[in-house]
């Protein structure tokens, strides 16, 4: 509608373009953000007590526990594998080492980009 397009154009392009993220990518955002501050303890206590890190269920080390990556609960209850706590170490553990390094001002101005990247190399989950 924004550009006058044709109807089966693939507006993320134009979305990027904008500056505007569609609500799945606003979501990851959000989310990648929020998972920053859990990391770094800034949110209270009892949202970083439903995230535990991979190296403090195994004894032994892992590429998922030496890559700081989060433990993923499994379930079959779909009401479950919805839930914050399993989506945002899903999305945490999607997110490149290097970028999860960065301090949390460039990750916010540089988050639309990287989202876009995450959603064009199929790594979004």
């Amino acid at each position: 509608m924004i550009y006058f397009l044709p109807f089966r154009t693939h507006v993320i392009p134009y979305f990027a373009q904008s500056n505007i993220l569609p609500i799945t990518m606003l979501y990851f955002q959000l989310s990648s953000i929020l998972m920053l501050d859990i990391t770094t303890n800034s949110e209270p206590q009892n949202i970083c007590n439903l995230f535990t890190f991979t190296q403090d269920m195994h004894q032994y080390s892992t590429r998922s526990a030496s890559s700081g990556n989060y433990y993923i609960n499994h379930s079959r209850l779909n009401h479950h594998r919805n839930s914050f706590s399993i989506v945002g170490a899903k999305i945490w553990n999607s997110i490149p080492e290097s970028y999860r390094r960065l301090p949390k001002h460039i990750q916010k101005e540089n988050s639309s980009i990287t989202v876009c990247n995450f959603r064009n190399s199929g790594q979004l989950c």
